[in-house]
């Protein structure tokens, strides 16, 4: 943004010019606020004039079918909820200040749209995790909100990518599931659920040494000779 002075005259009554490529520079960090618009989309039609068949050009990429959300306000939704952890609610309260008047349950059905649109890159993604010659795997509590219930979340990841998945069990028959056809090592910690792992072809159950170095670390206040194999375990890490 340049800036320039209105009245060009100087205090000595003379006339001020612009100094050419002398500027003052400075730079400030500014917001833009949110601008929601209706965008009317037109596919022009042609005629074939030798046939007289009719056709009409393909529109930008949609959200879904007679949705009348852009996929960019799908992405804003999930990103503001799964990301920035602000309740579907109140998306819809900032909504309304800027004239946008739309339900929660409106909301949700674009994160369910747009996880459909998604599902065939989180397929690929997981094929490429499961490609690779070791992978790791890990689940971690989720409660159900607005229950006492408690649901999971399963993680397979490695050095190239990482895959989620969401079970209402701890079961290690999910473990195997999300497995199914790997060939390689796989690490994990103690938990018992693992160990049916070992039943799968072509796979190499391996455990994790920052687990294993825990337990010494821990029993080194009554059992001072454990310091050993934590500097053994931390030779490794080297």
């Amino acid at each position: 943004m340049t800036h320039k002075i209105i009245d060009s005259s100087c205090t000595c009554s003379g006339d001020l010019a612009e100094m050419k490529g002398g500027f003052e520079s400075s730079t400030e960090i500014d917001v833009i606020m949110h601008r929601y618009k209706l965008v009317t989309h037109k596919r022009q039609k042609y005629i074939c004039k030798s046939c007289s068949k009719m056709v009409t050009a393909p529109g930008a990429p949609k959200l879904k079918s007679g949705c009348e959300f852009s996929l960019q306000m799908a992405t804003q939704v999930a990103t503001d909820k799964f990301q920035h952890h602000i309740p579907l609610n109140r998306q819809c309260q900032q909504l309304a200040k800027y004239g946008v008047q739309v339900e929660a349950k409106t909301l949700f059905r674009l994160t369910s749209f747009l996880h459909d649109r998604l599902a065939p890159l989180v397929k690929l993604i997981k094929g490429d995790v499961l490609s690779r010659p070791q992978i790791s795997i890990d689940e971690a509590p989720m409660r159900i909100l607005a229950t006492d219930q408690q649901g999971y979340v399963w993680v397979v990841a490695n050095n190239y990518g990482a895959f989620y998945q969401y079970e209402v069990t701890r079961s290690g028959a999910v473990a195997r599931e999300m497995l199914k056809g790997f060939k390689g090592v796989v690490m994990c910690d103690g938990y018992s659920g693992y160990h049916r792992l070992q039943d799968n072809d072509g796979l190499i159950y391996a455990q994790c040494w920052a687990h294993c170095r825990r337990k010494f670390f821990d029993a080194m206040a009554k059992h001072p000779e454990s310091k050993r194999a934590v500097e053994l375990i931390d030779l490794l890490f080297e």
